[in-house]
């Protein structure tokens, strides 16, 4: 179970930012700066959701999962959608549920590249 110390919340840095973008102290080419590999992850790998993006509002946010864990050597760090980690399988292989030590995710607009862990 995840305490309170555990969990980041990035959401007084994203409104800060975004009420940067919108009064124009700071332009969109600064703030859409996806990395490729999150571009890449989100293609493939992510789910759309309802949440539009907060820099075009046109286009939906995409979220990506990453996972993390000892137990799962070179698989460990890479981005899975979220059926595969339902599953007791991981990269072809049966893996326990505590071989995930960690989930990350990441949210991504896949036109603007607007990104925020």
């Amino acid at each position: 179970m995840r305490t309170q110390r555990q969990v980041v919340d990035y959401s007084l840095q994203k409104r800060a930012v975004l009420r940067d973008v919108h009064s124009g102290r700071i332009g969109t080419l600064e703030v859409c700066d996806a990395s490729p590999y999150l571009k890449s992850a989100a293609r493939f790998h992510g789910e759309p959701t309802d949440e539009r993006c907060p820099v075009c509002r046109r286009d939906n946010l995409t979220l990506v999962h990453y996972i993390y864990g000892d137990e799962l050597k070179h698989s460990a760090g890479q981005a899975r959608k979220l059926a595969e980690l339902c599953s007791r399988t991981c990269c072809g292989r049966l893996v326990s549920r505590e071989a995930f030590s960690s989930l990350s995710n990441a949210y991504t607009s896949r036109k603007t590249s607007w990104s925020l862990p």
